[in-house]
This record gives C-alpha cells, sequence and structure tokens, in this order.
C-alpha cells in the first residue's frame, strides 16, 4: 500500500509550483538515488560539508559554499556570521547581540513573513524605503556604526534598490550583502550572478523548490570567510545554528540536484515547459471566453467573470474538489504551474478544466 494511502494523508497533483506548505519539489530519480546511497554508510558531517562545498564553489563559480537545512536556515546562519565573524564569543552569545554589530538594512517592501529568521539570530532590522536617488539617500543614513549587513532579494521593480546599486555602497563601508533568491532557480546562471556577477557577499537558494532537491535542504554560495564563519555557527558546533542539522543523506541530495541542474541546458528546460502549457491551452481553445498569458512556467488563464458567473476562486475549488485532487491558484485569473506536473498530469489538469468550462 502506498505510504500516504496507508497514513490516510491525501495527494494531489501539484499545479501551484513548489511551495514549502505544499511538500516542495518532487525530486528527480537520480536525487533519490543519491540520498538512498548516502544513507548506507557512516561519515564525519563536518568532512562532508567541507567536500560538497568546495564542489559546489568549483561548479558554480564562488569562493565557497554550504548546504543548509532550508534557505531561511540558510538566512539565519549569513546574518549570523555578519554579525559574529570567526568571534567565538560573540557565538555564544547570540541571541544576545548587545556585543556585536546587530543592525541588518531591509528594504520595507522586502519585509515578508520569513524574515522571522533574520530576528531569530537577535538582529535588528532597520527599514529604510524609496527606489532611486531617495533609496540609495535613505540607504545611506541608514549605515551606522552597528550596521551588520545589507539584506536584500532577488526581487526586481521600480520600488528596489537594485543589488548594483546596493553593493558599491556596502563596499564603502565594509559591509556584506547578503541577497535572499530562495525561489531563484532556476535558471542556473543564478548560482554565480549575484555573487560573482553582481558583488554580493551570499546568495541564498531553496534546495527544495525549483533547484528540485530535498525540501529540507537549502544552498549558500559567496565568500570563504563569510561562509567559514556560518560553518562555525552550524553543527557540529553548539552555536545558534545547532538545531539546524543538514543530514548527510540531505547534503547528498542536494548535490545531486545540482548537478541535474547544471547538466540540462535552460533552453531544454524553457521548452519542455512551453510544450506543457501548449498541451493545456490546446485543449482548452475552443472556449471562446478564455484568454491565456504565458511566463516561465505559469500558464495565467482569465475570463470575464461576471458574463461566464464563474470566478477564478470557484475554479480552483472544483479542481482541488475532484478526484484527483488539483491544486492550482487563482488570484486575478486562474494560474497552473506546469514544472512540477509528472507525466500524463497536464493532461489530466487540461480535461478537468475542459469540463469545468463546459459545464
Amino acid at each position: 500500500m502506498d505510504i500516504y494511502a496507508k497514513l490516510g494523508v491525501r495527494t494531489f497533483i501539484n499545479a501551484r509550483g513548489p511551495l514549502t506548505r505544499m511538500g516542495g519539489a518532487i525530486m528527480p530519480p537520480e536525487v533519490i538515488d543519491a540520498m538512498v546511497t548516502a544513507s548506507k554508510s557512516s561519515v564525519y558531517l563536518a568532512e562532508l560539508q567541507d567536500a560538497i562545498g568546495a564542489r559546489i564553489a568549483a561548479m558554480t563559480g564562488n569562493e565557497a559554499a554550504m548546504v543548509t537545512n532550508g534557505a531561511a536556515a540558510g538566512i539565519v546562519l549569513a546574518i549570523a556570521a555578519c554579525m559574529t565573524g570567526d568571534d567565538r564569543k560573540k557565538m555564544a552569545s547570540l541571541p544576545d547581540t548587545n556585543s556585536c554589530k546587530n543592525e541588518v538594512i531591509v528594504q520595507h517592501h522586502m519585509r515578508f513573513s520569513e524574515d522571522c529568521a533574520l530576528r531569530n539570530t537577535g538582529a535588528r532590522l532597520v527599514e529604510i524605503d524609496g527606489a532611486g536617488a531617495h533609496g540609495i539617500a535613505a540607504l545611506k543614513a541608514a549605515i551606522g556604526p552597528k550596521t551588520a549587513a545589507l539584506f536584500t532579494t532577488d526581487w526586481t521593480g521600480s520600488r528596489t534598490i537594485s543589488i548594483h546599486d546596493l553593493v558599491p555602497i556596502a563596499r564603502e563601508h565594509n559591509l556584506p550583502v547578503v541577497v535572499d533568491a530562495a525561489a531563484g532557480l532556476p535558471p542556473a546562471k543564478n548560482l554565480w550572478k549575484f555573487t560573482r556577477e553582481m558583488g554580493a557577499d551570499l546568495a541564498i537558494f531553496s534546495g527544495g523548490k525549483g533547484l528540485r532537491g530535498p525540501q529540507s535542504s537549502g544552498l549558500v554560495v559567496g565568500t570563504k570567510q563569510l561562509i567559514d564563519a556560518m560553518k562555525m555557527q552550524s553543527v557540529p558546533h553548539c552555536y545558534i545554528g545547532r538545531p539546524m542539522k543538514v543530514g548527510k543523506e540531505e547534503m547528498v541530495g542536494l548535490y545531486a540536484a545540482l548537478e541535474c541542474l547544471l547538466a540540462t541546458p535552460d533552453e531544454e528546460r524553457n521548452e519542455q515547459l512551453e510544450k506543457l502549457r501548449r498541451q493545456i491551452e490546446s485543449r482548452l481553445r475552443h472556449f471562446a471566453f478564455l484568454k491565456f498569458e504565458n511566463d516561465g512556467d505559469r500558464l495565467t488563464i482569465k475570463w470575464n467573470e461576471s458574463a461566464r458567473a464563474m470566478t477564478a476562486e470557484d475554479v480552483a475549488a472544483r479542481m482541488r474538489s475532484g478526484t484527483p485532487a488539483i491544486e492550482c491558484s487563482c488570484t486575478e485569473g486562474l494560474h497552473l504551474h506546469v514544472s512540477m506536473l509528472r507525466d500524463g498530469e497536464a493532461e489530466i489538469v487540461a480535461a478537468r478544466l475542459a469540463k469545468i468550462f463546459g459545464d
């Protein structure tokens, strides 16, 4: 019997993307095989962490790399390293930061629920707002003697101070720039874009989203000095990162997932996503009231809800209540993320939608 059936836990077709609350991505066979192999031997975790970190650094053109147990843990360790450096006395004091530079500057619109990972270290968040010359002036004014780091995301837009603008200011004040790019893979080039090309000190990625590694894994790439300090904060050392243990299986699984990502050209991956989008869209084209938009792995379907008397929320609820259940999102239209669909599932999604729109 399937383990989920045995437990009485529902499964579903995931057309919503590799969200944490939905179990992340489904791992490819190469990753699962690597994890099974890793589970059969005992190793020294610190030695494995160093070996995999060195291999990933070489593969991505970074000074150093570290596997964490999720992107949020990567944020905790990165900010802790920015505050303490390699000072073990300061490490032992966290989350008491009285002896440290403990202010982290973050743009107001980049505050989100997961930034509790920043505050878990004991850091004090200093918000700035604005873009362009106004935003840069606000950033410079916010930097002070207690500033430990500039924290940003890979978001872009008119409200955002870009990483290109942040880095020169950080260099003037000898401050590190930490980039949260949790959902930034693929494309593979992001593994070196933020650090090697744009000059950030650390970039943090989720292992269980687009990378399709173990959900409880993450990856940090960047400068050797900061990543060495992150390792000191973590297992097997008893500092703030001690509860954030990465197992040998997760380390090896993430490494295998990264190999898979780098071995598949982005063009080939995009062609596969386009094929899945077209498969769903072609099944629904005869409904003249539907409009389709494509963006990466997402197919958005829109219609005049007042004329059709059916909202996107109604459709999403019917998708979820059917057998098998299908999860999709419904903000300003119905959104289908095709990257998590397995063989045959695009046809099931399309058939369900055709029935709903045809009723």
